[in-house]
């Protein structure tokens, strides 16, 4: 008998204080993060990219009105703001 998984949503999401993280601000940082990080083959910054184009619209971060779906650029933004 196999066992059911119940799907939980993104795992790895990461709460802001204010919850709320501008669209522009959100695809400066993911550009901050790839230049720092560089995108490796296969990751999820190369899926991103690969399929959205770099259409903030169409990225990982994109989730109106917070903006806050991916996990890189939600730990950016929370250590912007303690500064």
């Amino acid at each position: 008998m196999k066992k059911k998984v119940k799907y939980l949503g993104r795992k790895n999401r990461i709460v802001t204080a204010n919850g709320l993280i501008p669209l522009e601000k959100a695809a400066e940082l993911c550009r901050i993060y790839r230049d720092t990080h560089k995108v490796r083959l296969f990751s999820q910054c190369w899926g991103c990219l690969r399929f959205s184009k770099e259409v903030p619209e169409k990225m990982c971060f994109y989730e109106p009105p917070k903006n806050n779906g991916c996990r890189f650029v939600n730990r950016l933004f929370e250590e912007s703001n303690k500064k």
